[in-house]
């Protein structure tokens, strides 16, 4: 099988300028600029969230870092939050750890809705999502990752 690929036509001139192809990268530089540029935090969820969600959950060992937020770890993380977790001293035994853990929860609820309706998480294309979204059209002027 052999693939022909079509690298000029002899003689042929074209006095246009490429304004498709000068469109899509002027759209994609403004989508970059709104969405990396602008906000103080592209993602939704800054360092400083995530320290706070990890420093509550440290303050106790009998707490667990909601699912949500796990995810939001990386495995050197998970594994670092782990460790610390162990090496942890129980506070006083009158702290309420149901109180705690409503509070940790409600803050990592509060993380992940920051991070959903950041303006990079909403024109991105997440499979989570389903065939029916807008991502489709607008994943391709974020290049994300």
């Amino acid at each position: 099988m052999v693939f022909l690929l079509p690298l000029g036509v002899d003689g042929a001139t074209l006095d246009r300028r490429p304004w498709v192809s000068v469109s899509i990268a002027a759209i994609c530089a403004v989508a970059f600029f709104i969405t990396w540029v602008v906000p103080s935090n592209p993602g939704g969820v800054g360092e400083g969230e995530l320290r706070e969600l990890l420093q509550e959950t440290l303050a106790h060992p009998d707490l667990e870092l909601p699912t949500g937020c796990t995810a939001l770890l990386s495995e050197h993380g998970k594994a670092l939050l782990a460790q610390l977790k162990k090496e942890a001293e129980a506070p006083a035994w009158d702290v309420d750890v149901n109180a705690l853990q409503a509070r940790l929860d409600a803050h990592c609820a509060s993380v992940l809705e920051a991070r959903d309706s950041g303006l990079l998480n909403r024109l991105g294309l997440v499979p989570a999502r389903g065939l029916l979204q807008w991502g489709w059209l607008t994943y391709m002027f974020l290049h994300l990752g």
